[in-house]
């Protein structure tokens, strides 16, 4: 009985941590990690490929990468109540290194989406990283990064895949 309630818990927090016009067109399971390639229900274009875990705190960490290639991770749990749109400052640090900031930005009333800096060395810090660290408004929260290194490779994989077959593939606004 608690798998199946874990279960369908973790399917809504993955829904409720999508844009409501998302649709998962091809599916990603690496470990406890879940996901797939979304596109827009409105245009049809690739969105992103993005998969998550959930924590005994009841936090869901999530990781993204775009269809511009940029990455984002993101932070979700039943319990929040955010303003959709408002923004926080966001400290991280993987396995004790140099603290970085980034903007936070909510996407739901239970999401936050903190877009990460395209810097191969943070990349692959993550990718390599045991634990990861997050201090937002006062609280610290960890998290074991288990299998990163293959999801983070698989997520740029996908997305490179999909973006290729999508018309949003082309990054030259002068085109």
């Amino acid at each position: 009985m608690r798998f199946v309630m874990a279960a369908g818990l973790s399917a809504l927090l993955i829904c409720a941590s999508l844009p409501a016009s998302a649709e998962k067109i091809s599916n990603l399971k690496i470990g406890n990690w879940k996901g797939g390639a979304y596109t827009s229900n409105r245009t049809g274009d690739f969105i992103h490929c993005a998969a998550g875990a959930g924590y005994k705190s009841g936090v869901r960490l999530s990781f993204g990468v775009t269809s511009k290639l940029h990455w984002w991770m993101q932070l979700s749990n039943p319990k929040w109540n955010f303003n959709i749109g408002d923004s926080y400052t966001i400290d991280f640090w993987v396995d004790g290194g140099n603290s970085r900031s980034a903007k936070g930005t909510t996407v739901t009333q239970r999401a936050i989406r903190i877009a990460l800096p395209p810097r191969d060395s943070l990349f692959r810090r993550f990718r390599r990283g045991r634990l990861l660290e997050i201090r937002a408004a006062q609280k610290k929260m960890s998290f074991k990064l288990t299998t990163t290194d293959r999801l983070l490779s698989r997520l740029f994989r996908c997305a490179k895949r999909y973006r290729s077959s999508s018309s949003s593939s082309d990054d030259n606004p002068f085109d």
